[in-house]
């Protein structure tokens, strides 16, 4: 599970299975007084999170950017084709070992995939000013994470 927040940067939280949720993350998915940002949430996050943790996110307190960026007439309305009508490029591995997130240790790749996947549809939501962000502090992030990680 990763949170990103605009000031702070991207938290990860390992969810091994068996084990329970960060008893941070779990309070501030639930929490309904934080928004959180998200792109595609109904595209299956939140059965799983409901499965595995018992976790209902309310959808009062989403903000899908999914939705936004159909409201926008986007042809591409997922993450990279959001972040391709603001002028980011952001990588998306097509290799399915790469998605493998139950070893004992995360790649840097996958760490900086997991982080990007949580920072820019935040970053993209400052961006078309859906949220007032200060989007040239949250752009500065994304270069100490994000360089040569392709």
């Amino acid at each position: 599970v990763q949170i990103a927040t605009p000031t702070d940067g991207v938290f990860l939280f390992r969810c091994l299975p068996g084990e329970p949720l960060h008893p941070v993350a779990r309070s501030v998915l639930t929490d309904w007084n934080i928004t959180k940002v998200c792109s595609g949430y109904d595209n299956g996050d939140c059965a799983r999170l409901w499965e595995t943790y018992s976790i209902e996110v309310p959808r009062e307190s989403l903000l899908d950017m999914h939705d936004e960026a159909r409201d926008r007439g986007l042809q591409r309305y997922g993450l990279k084709g959001m972040c391709e009508d603001c002028g980011y490029a952001i990588y998306k591995p097509k290799n399915p070992n790469f998605f493998y997130w139950s070893r004992n240790f995360l790649k840097k790749s996958q760490i900086r995939y997991a982080a990007a996947d949580a920072w820019f549809p935040l970053l993209v939501a400052g961006y078309w000013d859906v949220l007032d962000l200060d989007v040239d502090e949250m752009e500065d992030y994304v270069s100490h994470f994000w360089v040569g990680s392709q």
